[in-house]
């Protein structure tokens, strides 16, 4: 479990609180949506037999939850953060996120931290990472809609 609240929780927040100071209203919108997000999805899955990750606890969902509040939001975060600062389409950033992500659970798969059962597999993996950054995607369009964002510079229109 001290891997999981190393590198699911301890590292990806260094480079959050980086990102905090770079822009704060980005972090403090999304990463607790973001974090919700993961929850439903991990518990979900867990609940459902299709995934579970090491350790395995008496409370299964226990050992997700490092990354359910670290690593995902932050990902979910630094994907907006380029959204918000580049000229290429928010879709490829998700998209590359999303691969991202993936090829981080493949190496979990291989080293034996994510366990698959009931036919689950890695496209099944990508589309549990897609899903959700495509509905934080638009979780951040509404908030700058909403003008959350006014005082931020925008590189895209």
């Amino acid at each position: 479990m001290l891997n999981n609240i190393l590198l699911g929780f301890v590292i990806p927040w260094i480079f959050g609180l980086w990102l905090y100071t770079v822009n704060p209203k980005l972090v403090l919108t999304m990463a607790p949506f973001s974090s919700v997000i993961s929850f439903l999805v991990n518990h979900w899955g867990i609940y459902n037999g299709l995934w579970i990750l090491t350790p395995i606890l008496k409370i299964k969902t226990t050992s997700t939850i490092p990354m359910d509040i670290g690593l995902f939001p932050i990902i979910s975060c630094f994907t907006c953060y380029f959204i918000q600062k580049s000229r290429f389409h928010p879709f490829l950033w998700i998209l590359l996120f999303s691969t991202g992500q993936t090829i981080l659970e493949l190496t979990a798969y291989f080293y034996g931290k994510v366990l698959y059962s009931n036919d689950w597999n890695f496209a099944g993996t990508f589309l549990s990472y897609l899903i959700p950054g495509l509905i934080t995607y638009y979780y951040f369009c509404l908030l700058r809609k909403k003008n959350v964002f006014d005082n931020e510079k925008w590189t895209r229109p």
